[in-house]
């Protein structure tokens, strides 16, 4: 894996976690971070996809092959989330070594 030190840490301690199905880690995250609304297993997938469309977006198309989706997919539900300078800055130290 070509992730930077931080990149490795969270995707390792992610790993980490077991829970039976994504029902499961559902009802964990809800009950972990109750004051977060909306989050999901899927939120973290979402979450990837978007860090890596603004901090490659030279890479687009893999990126978005490699979720699965299409160019079109990935701009309609990526490409318009409201990032702040600042927080595209400090995505870069987890999507870092990514291509």
């Amino acid at each position: 894996m070509r992730l930077s030190i931080p990149g490795k840490y969270v995707m390792r301690e992610f790993f980490s976690i077991t829970v039976p199905s994504r029902i499961a880690f559902d009802k964990w995250l809800a009950y972990n971070f109750p004051l977060i609304e909306g989050l999901s297993a899927k939120s973290f997938r979402k979450m990837w996809e978007s860090w890596l469309f603004f901090s490659y977006p030279d890479k687009a198309l893999e990126i978005a092959l490699s979720q699965g989706h299409t160019e079109l997919t990935q701009l309609r539900h990526y490409a318009n989330l409201p990032f702040l300078d600042k927080d595209k800055e400090e995505m870069k130290e987890f999507v870092v070594g990514w291509p």
